[in-house]
């Protein structure tokens, strides 16, 4: 190597050496000066900003909640030393029968953490209402009907939404069929009608209806049977009175049994064969009768075609004969003397 290299080299590390040494110095001028004063513990937790503090968490009714420093001072403030858990009002049940809610539901400065207004299906901020098995914002647990609110009211429920005292007894409660009113209390239900009990009376003579008695309805009017029958019951057809028993249907009308008889005679016609005249019923001989259709020896109904006429009245071709040889006579071949019929041989031996 030459000498003028070796110089060279020299003068390069000549360089370097000062060139670190000015960096060593720059850094330590850029370091704070240690101080005496600090804690001795070297883990000490910063103090977190305004805008950062939280305050702790505490356990509500049902989940756990996040509250304002504030509020969460306030309350500490005013639970005795010796109590474990804030006061709180009592939560609303589901109401699932016939008797209303007692509106109390549960109302608190809280916030539920991912919990939705079963209305408006928005989260709850602020004070929330627990009721009908989940959260409310306040403005929202309306009557769904009539939209009053009904956070301080007796409520009902129904297919899952309040409703207020007076709407849920005008839409669900049954009606009285007697007044019309919806039925609050005791109710009683026949006929496919539901009654206060005090109206469940007669609406003809208003005696009551106890025990096991007889009702019959009427365009959704009840009566008893003596009423009933008086006023829309089938008359019969022989009296005209109600028939409220058995009956016998005929000349299409009912018939009491001891109605359905002959006019004239009395012969009550149940099995036999009757006649209809003029809306009365006869037997067959008086009806015969009542046609001129009665043979003039024996009285009886001549029935069929076979009749002879003669001398002004009826007879059976049997009973057609000489009034003094009885012999049966033959229309044409007979005499008459006062009103009776005699063969030819016996008129002349008889009256010459």
């Amino acid at each position: 190597m030459s000498q003028k290299t070796k110089e060279a080299a020299a003068h390069a590390s000549k360089q370097l050496d000062e060139l670190m040494a000015s960096l060593q110095q720059l850094k330590f001028q850029q370091q704070p000066p240690v101080s005496s004063k600090l804690p001795c513990n070297r883990y000490q937790r910063p103090t977190p900003s305004p805008s950062t503090q939280r305050s702790p968490l505490i356990k509500n009714a049902s989940a756990f909640v996040e509250q304002p420093v504030d509020e969460v001072a306030r309350s500490r403030q005013q639970t005795p030393a010796d109590s474990t858990h804030p006061s709180r009002k009592p939560s609303s049940s589901e109401y699932r029968s016939s008797r209303p809610n007692n509106g109390d539901a549960t109302s608190s400065p809280t916030v539920y953490r991912g919990s939705l207004c079963l209305h408006c299906n928005q989260p709850v901020i602020g004070k929330v209402i627990t009721a009908l098995g989940g959260v409310w914002h306040p403005e929202h647990f309306n009557c769904a009907y009539c939209r009053k609110n009904v956070v301080e009211e007796f409520f009902y429920e129904h297919e899952g939404a309040p409703y207020c005292t007076e709407c849920h007894l005008s839409l669900f409660a049954p009606k009285c069929a007697f007044c019309g009113e919806a039925i609050v209390d005791r109710c009683l239900e026949a006929m496919g009608y539901f009654w206060h009990p005090d109206h469940f009376f007669c609406q003809g003579c208003q005696t009551p209806f106890v025990d096991n008695a007889t009702a019959h309805e009427h365009q959704g009017k009840v009566f008893c049977p003596n009423c009933y029958y008086s006023k829309f019951g089938e008359r019969c057809g022989g009296c005209r009175k109600p028939i409220t028993d058995a009956y016998i249907t005929a000349l299409e009308q009912p018939w009491h049994e001891d109605c359905f008889k002959c006019k004239d005679c009395g012969l009550k016609l149940t099995g036999r064969s009757f006649y209809a005249e003029n809306g009365y019923l006869y037997c067959e001989q008086h009806h015969r009768r009542n046609l001129g259709m009665v043979c003039a020896a024996c009285q009886e109904p001549i029935s069929g075609n076979r009749c002879i006429n003669a001398l002004g009245n009826r007879y059976h071709p049997q009973h057609f004969v000489c009034t003094y040889c009885l012999r049966q006579l033959s229309t044409g071949t007979f005499k008459e003397r006062l009103g009776k019929p005699y063969c030819d041989s016996c008129f002349r031996q008889l009256f010459g």
